[in-house]
């Protein structure tokens, strides 16, 4: 069987290694082999052989591009020359900020290319994902740090990035307060302004802005239940979110949830109750009525016989 019938069988990498066993390639072979054709021979070879090394050797004077010495670079051992030289060759090949980001990850903790490569980093970032990427690497309180989170403000446009600027300013920063009003800027839904009033200051323009608009926003009963959930109880929108629950609730579970909130003996509580018997069909939700209702009332009792019906 020649090279070429071979090579359809088992591929290049491995007809080289069968051929190379037989000495059966001349050096003109081995040197019109291109990078990817040294590759797929060092992917083949066996660990620790001559052929393995040589491939490596070969990837590495073949190589042009930035890919190609992060081959090189993935492929040579730890703490290698070779590992080393491959890359310093990728940061002089280095064209975009996602390189100089792989380059800065593989640098060695405190090495001069480290630090090249941040600063690289720095000066190729456009967006607002690249500037967070930047923020999140460098040393915190640096100059670079600050500079990153300022970037991040100018370009973010989404209630989401602003809410990254809110959660990385300094608390009672101008850059914290304007994130928050950004965000209030760019918000449309219930659970978005949700969010808001959950990060605002108590008391404050931002948190009573937030409640108004919640409550604009608000349609279901899972919503309401939501908001009396978040607010004190006793507050004004506390009282308001039960009773609007109360107005939304149609299912069982929904007044359920009305009964186990209302205060006890209310008259919401006794509402909640008369309800849930109304919807109950199921053994499970009769056994939750009788747990509810008080101790000897026609309510439980009924209840009792509608459990014995079910059984």
């Amino acid at each position: 069987m020649n090279f070429q019938e071979l090579e359809k069988k088992v591929g290049f990498g491995l007809t080289v290694v069968i051929f190379n066993q037989k000495s059966s390639l001349n050096s003109d072979f081995f040197d019109g082999l291109s990078f990817d054709q040294w590759l797929k021979v060092y992917n083949m070879a066996s660990s620790d052989s001559e052929l393995e090394e040589t491939a490596l050797v070969k990837m590495s004077e073949k190589a042009e591009t930035f890919d190609q010495w992060l081959k090189v670079y993935n492929t040579a051992s730890s703490g290698s020359e070779l590992k080393k030289t491959a890359l310093v060759k990728m940061s002089e090949k280095i064209e975009t900020f996602n390189q100089w980001l792989e380059v800065y990850n593989m640098a060695l903790s405190g090495s001069e290319l480290e630090k090249t490569a941040l600063v690289k980093m720095s000066e190729k970032a456009e967006t607002f994902d690249q500037w967070l990427e930047v923020y999140n690497t460098v040393s915190s309180d640096s100059e670079l740090e600050e500079t990153a989170l300022v970037k991040m403000s100018k370009k973010a446009e989404t209630s989401d990035q602003w809410l990254k600027v809110y959660n990385m300013a300094l608390s009672g920063s101008e850059l914290k307060k304007t994130a928050l009003v950004k965000m209030s800027e760019k918000i449309e839904t219930f659970n978005q302004w949700l969010k808001v009033y959950n990060m605002a200051s108590s008391d404050s323009e931002l948190e009573k802005t937030a409640l108004v608009k919640m409550s604009e926003k608000i349609e279901t009963f899972d919503q309401w239940l939501k908001v009396y959930n978040t607010v004190s109880s006793d507050s004004e929108l506390g009282k308001t979110a039960l009773v609007k629950m109360s107005e939304k609730a149609k299912t069982f579970d929904q007044w359920l949830k009305v009964c186990n909130t209302a205060l006890s003996g209310s008259e919401l509580e006794k509402t909640a109750l008369v309800k849930m018997s109304e919807k109950a069909e199921t053994f499970d939700q009769w056994l939750k009525v009788y747990n509810t209702a008080s101790l000897g009332s026609k309510l439980k009792k009924t209840a009792l016989v509608k459990m014995s019906e079910l059984v």
